[in-house]
């Protein structure tokens, strides 16, 4: 599906951000509890990839569509290249969270090896 200038944010969108709300719905008591650690990591992996990718872009490396893209750079990085990095790194974050609250709730067992007779 081509929509013009708006593909490629259309799509980032479309797939990013009902995993982002997703993850929320699922555990906000636990997003909000490692919100802090979540805004770090997310800005820290999200500006060193996009600074990587600027590179990338400079080194010629790769290119990116007018025609898909809205034609916002940021420092020769399209908005929507930052955005991914972001999205992506927050996506990360968020499902880190959610694996370290789901290892808490999962009720522990014996160990069955333990009772086998040798």
């Amino acid at each position: 599906m081509n929509l013009g200038h708006a593909t490629y944010i259309a799509w980032l969108l479309g797939a990013a951000l009902p995993v982002a709300i997703g993850q929320w719905v699922i555990s906000p008591a636990r997003q909000r509890a490692a919100l802090r650690a979540t805004v770090i990591s997310t800005l820290g992996i999200g500006t060193y990839l996009s600074i990587a990718d600027r590179t990338a872009i400079h080194e010629g490396i790769w290119t990116f569509s007018d025609e898909l893209t809205l034609g916002v750079r940021i420092l020769d990085v399209p908005l929507e290249e930052v955005l991914f990095f972001y999205l992506t790194s927050l996506l990360v974050a968020q499902s880190l969270a959610l694996f370290t609250a789901s290892s808490k709730i999962i009720p522990k067992t014996r160990d069955r090896d333990a009772d086998a007779p040798a």
